[in-house]
């Protein structure tokens, strides 16, 4: 076929040309090159491209990924929906993936577009060794003050936990992000709103901090979920997603009333700056 000419439909050869890649045929790659046709590694159709397509399948396809990693595939893609190949692959928990993709320059910080991390992923389908992973990457990039434990607590959600509101200030001031979450799901305001806490609301609220999708409410607003937020997420996940999270947070919430939830204390880092430290030490649920 190529001694005849390439063909004119240039999107069906490069379709073709990964097929062959994700099977194992790397030497397609330089046959085509000699007859002036690059292969396109990230090349989509319909908004999906191979590498997303392989995240989708999971595990199973950890070879073709490798392979599509190795002639350029990009590992921060992100389909026109906002989903990031790592997010995919952490929903569908395939934690080999993930760790090949964190390998290749994945953006563990990166967002959806319903402003969810890869890690919230984890928790929300409770992908357990995805979320040890992904708080292990988490901390090798992010600053001291917002490192998390091994129950996923930062300082500010141990020292929302214990209503330390001068320590929740301090933190705040230092930078401390407020929009991350532990492993059972809960962000620093949707704690305090759980509990009652009523100055620690107040402080988290003078300083900008707001709901994030899929926190829960109490009272007259009762649950709501990234769903009911008039969110864009694509029907990928929006829908399970607001299921997941109610059913969780319901739970979670039935066993706030019964007995405050209190995590193991957390490990601190030894190079964690001092604030953090403190903070850590401080900031330990009340008895």
């Amino acid at each position: 076929m190529l001694k005849k000419g390439l063909p004119s439909d240039r999107g069906s050869l490069q379709e073709t040309a990964l097929d062959l890649v994700t099977e194992g045929h790397l030497e397609v790659v330089d046959l085509l090159r000699k007859y002036g046709f690059s292969v396109d590694a990230n090349y989509s159709k319909n908004g999906a491209s191979q590498l997303f397509i392989t995240a989708a399948i999971g595990d199973d396809r950890l070879q073709a990924a490798e392979l599509l990693l190795k002639i350029g595939a990009d590992a921060n893609y992100k389909s026109p929906a906002g989903l990031s190949v790592l997010s995919l692959a952490t929903r569908n928990g395939a934690v080999r993936l993930a760790e090949l993709l964190l390998k290749a320059g994945a953006n563990v910080m990166d967002r959806n577009s319903a402003n969810l991390l890869a890690y919230d992923l984890a928790v929300i389908y409770g992908h357990d060794e995805l979320i040890d992973l992904l708080i292990a990457q988490m901390n090798q990039v992010v600053p001291a003050v917002d490192r998390q434990a091994d129950d996923g607590t930062t300082a500010l959600m141990r020292a929302t936990m214990a209503a330390d509101v001068k320590t929740i200030n301090d933190l705040l001031s230092a930078g401390a992000d407020a929009s991350r979450r532990d492993r059972q799901g809960e962000s620093p305001l949707s704690y305090a709103v759980a509990h009652d806490q009523v100055e620690v609301v107040q402080a988290l609220r003078s300083a900008g901090v707001e709901r994030l999708p899929g926190d829960k409410a109490i009272g007259p607003q009762s649950i709501v979920h990234a769903g009911s937020q008039g969110l864009s997420e694509p029907s990928l996940i929006c829908s399970t997603l607001g299921r997941l999270l109610t059913l969780r947070m319901t739970t979670e919430i039935r066993r706030s009333r019964q007995q405050p939830f209190i995590p193991d204390s957390p490990k601190s880092s030894p190079n964690a700056e001092p604030i953090y430290r403190i903070a850590m030490a401080k900031a330990r649920p009340r008895t």
